[in-house]
């Protein structure tokens, strides 16, 4: 999460993470099935591969609703017991912009994206 405030519900709000998904055929839809059974619109997907043998990639996902919000909750929940990594990354009301953030790598620690 970026800051330390959790931010009240305004009925404006997204939600962002990191996902980590292995490097298989139909890791990632089998992730986003998730967010399709939990009805949670995404807004902005992005990949970015993560350097080294293991290889993989890293999607920054963005999605409409509170991190508190129940459907959210359970989409989380759902990513985790699937053995799906996961790191809530921002939890902001959209006002249009974002801040820049570094992505790093979280096996080394290395920035992988600035």
């Amino acid at each position: 999460m970026i800051g330390d405030d959790v931010l009240e519900r305004t009925g404006c709000d997204r939600t962002a993470i990191l996902l980590q998904v292995p490097h298989r055929p139909g890791s990632l839809a089998n992730a986003l099935a998730v967010f399709k059974k939990n009805r949670l619109n995404l807004t902005w997907i992005e990949s970015f591969p993560l350097p080294g043998p293991v290889g993989g990639y890293l999607f920054f996902l963005d999605f409409e609703g509170h991190a508190s919000d129940t459907r959210i909750k359970r989409a989380l929940e759902a990513l985790q017991k699937a053995g799906i990594e996961w790191v809530e990354v921002a939890e902001a009301e959209f006002e249009g912009t974002f801040a820049a953030i570094d992505v790093v790598d979280p096996a080394t620690g290395e920035v992988i994206l600035e």
